[in-house]
């Protein structure tokens, strides 16, 4: 599942991974690639109910050279301390809420997540930075093995 905002420049990049690997695996019935995904994360959490395992692929804001990637599982997540509202809810939080009203999301060792350092994701506009956009490449690779690593060894997703 790709999040971000396909208008903010580099906030788009999850987006846009989710779609090159979903034509990667476009004959693969048994895996389900949404482009873009809710952004929020209670809906996030409810969007994932019913599945086995989930990955999700966003931006992450800058500080690391752009195109970097991290990749965690759920469980690495902390849940929110303070709220001052119901958007404030961070993922782990929302899968913590999700689960105690009984929806079935996976466990959070089967939602794997891909952040991948950015640029700029506030400017408007469809392209990605030229700092990301040279990085693109090796990103897509990069995150094409990692996803084929999580699936392959499963007989079915």
């Amino acid at each position: 599942m790709g999040l971000g905002n396909p208008v903010l420049t580099d906030d788009g990049v999850g987006i846009r991974l989710a779609r090159d690997l979903g034509r990667e695996w476009a004959r693969r019935p048994d895996l389900v690639v949404e482009p873009e995904g809710p952004t929020a994360s209670l809906d996030l959490a409810e969007h994932m109910a019913g599945h086995r395992r989930v990955i999700v692929i966003d931006a992450l804001g800058p500080g690391l050279p752009p195109g970097t990637v991290h990749v965690f599982t759920a469980a690495q997540l902390r849940e929110s301390r303070h709220h001052r509202g119901i958007h404030d809810v961070n993922l782990a939080t929302a899968l913590e809420l999700a689960r105690r009203a009984g929806l079935p999301v996976p466990p959070d060792e089967e939602i794997h997540l891909f952040g991948v350092a950015v640029e700029d994701a506030w400017t408007f506009g469809e392209a990605l930075s030229p700092a990301l956009e040279e990085a693109y490449p090796r990103v897509r690779e990069e995150v094409l093995e990692a996803v084929r690593a999580l699936l392959e060894p499963a007989s079915s997703v």
